[in-house]
């Protein structure tokens, strides 16, 4: 075949595909109306919106992405084919509108009821999260959306809606993903909401309220994985075995005034959170079952008993182990260690004889963060723990911290709550991630009665930011902390309280070590004020 025959067959090709592409049809012009009058009812103001992180539903591998906010609406022109705006998804066939994702689109004013926008009945995914529409209500409309498969108002300022939300949503059967977080809604928990292909469920921070009939609740949502029912005012407790045999990935039942024994996850779970409940009784060991678990926080219960000893290297993944404040009692269990455990918190229990003759030869090698204050220690420091920190001694994963806490716990961060003392107060830092930046690596054994010399391994742990050793009945000299490990102040004129504060590893030796870690102190406490 000649060059000419090639050449020839190779524009018939590109003429076919273009007479094909142009032949597509265009936007539907009332959809494309609906969507220009849905922008006109709307005033772009960037207040509206704060660019986020956002995670995918769809594994707990993939890795967050930013997302910008801007006036995503700002290129939608008449005359122009509206498949072709940002943010607006058409059919490939038919080029009906089946998508609107306007999150951060710094959108201020009021959704109607009878908007424009539920003229447009063949959309699949909607997503207005991060807007603002105070005193708007879900419309009863919402049955118009009858393929609906996504719907995402997260914080978008639903300030006015105190009533139930509208029963018009049992006509979207095909919801996979419901998400209503920090929002105002008010209501019971409906359980017409029979949503049989639903994946995530997200009531986060709104103000529900009462008993969920967990009958019912089974039955209604048979696929659900993922599900956050957080900061809202139900009330009852779970059954033991409730989550057992479902296929829930995520569980966060934090902040609430659920009761009685720890509702066990399921042997799928990653992310479980009962934290700031009335959760009674002891620490199931069964609990250990849940081997894909990285997340644990049972924090702030009304628990019982000792440290159940398979807690830590039951799971290869986990990550972090919030145990503050749980009336925990006994010792530390002899083989209490992970090989990836990066956050161990045991703050404010009534634990006693921390370990200083580890037999693993590796207790914690990626321990980032170890909050133990408020405790019944006592004795001399744990120097052999101490020496197997390996993590805060050669910084590895150093690059890796800010990510294990987001690592996909859907669209949020892990809002772990580790306090520290700074200023006679205790503090606490919400958002790790952010913080992570200022305090990489921190070791908190305040508030207990360690007596004796500090010892000199301390100074070995070179990626150490943060350091707590106050009130206990300690003795020793700053001279063998190396320059870049951590700023040292004194509390009580006992012995050596050190700071939290020393942000970066760039600054140096400190020349005047009172004064620095006051303005340093300071300078913290402002920006964590202003971080609320």
């Amino acid at each position: 075949m000649g060059w000419h025959q090639i050449l020839c067959l190779l524009c018939f090709h590109f003429c076919l595909h273009s007479s094909l592409r142009f032949a597509l049809p265009l936007c539907p012009p009332d959809q494309r109306d609906a969507l220009l009058h849905f922008k006109n009812s709307f005033v772009f103001d960037g207040k509206a919106s704060d660019p986020y992180y956002w995670y995918s539903s769809d594994s707990h591998y993939q890795e967050p992405y930013l997302v910008k906010s801007y006036p995503k609406t700002n290129s939608w022109y008449n005359g122009m084919d509206c498949c072709s705006w940002d943010n607006a998804a058409c059919d490939g066939a038919t080029s009906n509108v089946i998508g609107l994702i306007l999150t951060c689109s710094w959108l201020r004013g009021t959704l109607h009821s009878n908007g424009s926008l539920f003229l447009l009945r063949h959309l699949r995914n909607l997503n207005l999260s991060h807007n603002d529409f105070s005193g708007s209500q879900i419309s009863s409309n919402l049955s118009a959306f009858a393929t609906l498969t996504h719907l995402n108002l997260f914080g978008s300022s639903f300030l006015g809606l105190q009533g139930p939300l509208p029963r018009s949503l049992v006509k979207c059967v095909n919801l996979s993903t419901l998400d209503l977080n920090h929002n105002e809604f008010s209501d019971i928990f409906r359980h017409w909401l029979k949503a049989s292909q639903l994946y995530t469920l997200d009531l986060q921070s709104n103000k529900f309220y009462g008993r969920i009939n967990l009958t019912t609740f089974g039955l209604s949502f048979p696929t659900l994985q993922n599900l956050f029912i957080s900061n809202n005012n139900f009330i009852g407790q779970w059954p033991t075995e409730f989550f057992s045999n479902t296929s829930l990935g995520i569980i966060d039942l934090s902040d609430k005034k659920f009761g009685g024994p720890i509702p066990l996850p399921s042997l799928v779970t990653y992310y479980y959170s009962i934290a700031s409940n009335n959760i009674t009784k002891k620490i199931p060991s069964l609990i250990c079952n849940a081997t894909r678990l990285k997340i644990i926080d049972l924090s702030n219960n009304s628990l019982t008993g000792s440290l159940p000893q398979c807690l830590t290297n039951f799971s290869i993944d986990l990550l972090v182990l919030n145990l503050r404040m749980i009336h925990l009692e006994g010792t530390i269990p002899e083989y209490f260690s992970s090989r990836s455990l990066k956050v161990l918190v045991l703050r404010s229990n009534n634990l006693k004889n921390l370990l200083d003759n580890p037999r693993g030869a590796h207790l914690f090698p990626k321990l980032h963060i170890l909050d133990l204050p408020n405790n019944s220690f006592s004795g001399p420091l744990p120097t052999n723990l101490i020496m197997k920190l390996k993590g805060m001694m050669n910084g590895e994963n150093v690059q890796d911290t800010s990510m294990y806490m987001t690592r996909s716990f859907l669209r949020r961060t892990y809002e772990n709550l580790v306090a520290m003392m700074m200023k006679g107060l205790e503090v606490e830092l919400v958002r790790i991630l952010i913080f992570l930046i200022i305090i990489d690596l921190s070791y908190n054994l305040g508030c207990n009665s360690f007596q004796g010399n500090i010892p000199k391994v301390i100074g070995h742990l070179h990626f150490l930011v943060g350091l707590n050793l106050s009130h206990n009945y300690l003795t020793g000299h700053e001279s063998w902390f190396k320059q870049k490990t951590v700023w040292i102040g004194y509390a009580f004129g006992i012995i050596i309280g050190i700071s939290i504060a020393y942000v970066g590893f760039e600054m140096g030796r400190p020349k005047w070590l009172m004064q620095g870690v006051g303005i340093l102190e300071s300078g913290a406490v402002e920006w964590m004020e202003k971080s609320k």
